[in-house]
């Protein structure tokens, strides 16, 4: 079982090069990245939410359970990065519990977005030199990122195998409080045999409820369209006790903004809060950048 790792120590395993004099040593890196704003604002200096985050409402209250669905691809997990590093920046304790991928990915994949540049550029994690393929303003900005990123309170927490029980009573063990705790997938957690999914909801409302920790996870579904995203997030919106307190789905989308079949890895997504107890929050545009794994507000220069 591997332990629970910071942030900060996960990027300290990418070794980016020193910026060379032509590569513009002298530039400042942090004042690049707050210049080109890139899609999770939340890891600049300032701080600020990202306008998706606030658009959506997901401002994540503490003790309530927060469910975001969509189809393979759509981009949940940028999503929930998003949400891990916006209320990171506002100071809050974020543990993220991964059933899908390494703690060393998910660095790197939340380095890229937040520096704006291709994952595959970046050095192997743990690498004994820096071997990736980044230069000039893109290494600025990949370095001044991993500054910034590393001074924010998220830890992760490899959880295959993990039931929603044993991840609360790790955040029990923890030397810390947790404040939020995002969890891929749902259908990760461990269950008794023959329970289904509204067993994982139930418990991880518990936790949310006696922990006084705001708990946000995705739902990974099988099929497209925004029929079958609602009859299949209804279940969890109505599913009695343990009903989510918002429930959300993310689908890309045409060019006309219809669902389609097979959609492109990259591209214009939709997310859309199908129930909210806080309050009526309307659809909003994204466009997810496979290349840097971002995802923000649609708008003419994401686009380009």
């Amino acid at each position: 079982m591997r332990p629970m790792q910071h942030l900060a120590d996960l990027l300290a395993l990418l070794p980016l090069p020193e910026p060379t004099a032509e590569g513009g040593a002298d530039l400042d890196g942090e004042a690049l990245l707050s210049a080109d704003s890139p899609a999770c604002d939340g890891a600049l200096p300032s701080g600020l939410i990202h306008d998706v985050v606030h658009d959506l409402g997901a401002d994540l209250p503490a003790g309530h359970l927060h469910v975001w669905g969509g189809p393979e691809g759509a981009g949940k997990t940028a999503f929930l990065l998003c949400l891990a590093q916006s209320a990171a920046a506002q100071g809050r304790r974020v543990v993220y519990a991964t059933y899908d991928l390494p703690p060393e990915t998910l660095a790197m994949r939340l380095l890229a977005m937040s520096a704006g540049v291709d994952i595959g550029a970046l050095p192997d994690p743990g690498s004994s030199h820096a071997d990736g393929t980044l230069e000039g303003t893109q290494l600025l900005r990949a370095r001044a990122a991993r500054d910034v990123l590393s001074r924010l309170p998220i830890d992760v927490l490899p959880a295959r195998g993990f039931s929603a029980r044993s991840i609360g009573d790790r955040l029990v063990r923890m030397p810390f409080r947790a404040d939020v705790l995002a969890l891929d997938y749902l259908q990760g957690v461990i269950r008794e045999p023959g329970s289904g999914m509204g067993t994982a909801l139930r418990e991880l409302s518990d936790l949310a409820a006696h922990l006084h920790v705001a708990v946000v996870c995705a739902v990974r579904s099988g099929g497209a369209g925004d029929e079958q995203a609602a009859r299949e997030l209804e279940l969890i919106r109505d599913h009695g006790d343990s009903a989510a307190d918002r429930v959300g789905w993310i689908q890309p989308t045409g060019a006309t903004g219809s669902s389609v079949e097979g959609a492109p890895a990259s591209g214009m997504r939709q997310a859309e809060v199908l129930h909210n107890r806080y309050g009526e929050t309307p659809a909003v545009p994204l466009h997810l950048d496979r290349t840097t794994g971002s995802l923000g507000r649609s708008n003419p220069r994401a686009t380009t």
